[in-house]
């Protein structure tokens, strides 16, 4: 639903005039153990957006740097994550 409603495009890529394809939905309110069994939160498409990896990983803050460190998890085009040690 996430995907159709924004015709397949990263939603932060369009604000700045770029056309990437969405490549995983993004929770506007963060997943937790007390609310991801609720389908309100969990499931509602009105409270998700659809982005490209890199845009999902800079809302997450992963792949970045952070605060003048490198962030220890980052996730590559596949969205497959990968930990620095």
């Amino acid at each position: 639903m996430v995907i159709d409603r924004q015709h397949g495009l990263c939603a932060d890529c369009l604000e700045r005039g770029e056309y990437r394809p969405i490549a995983e939905v993004h929770h506007e309110e963060f997943l937790t153990e007390s609310n991801v069994g609720d389908p309100t939160v969990s499931l509602n498409p009105r409270k998700c957006v659809g982005l490209c990896t890199e845009c999902h990983n800079r809302r997450h803050g992963k792949g970045f740097k952070m605060s003048g460190e490198p962030s220890r998890v980052w996730f590559d085009a596949d969205g497959n994550p990968h930990v620095r040690v």
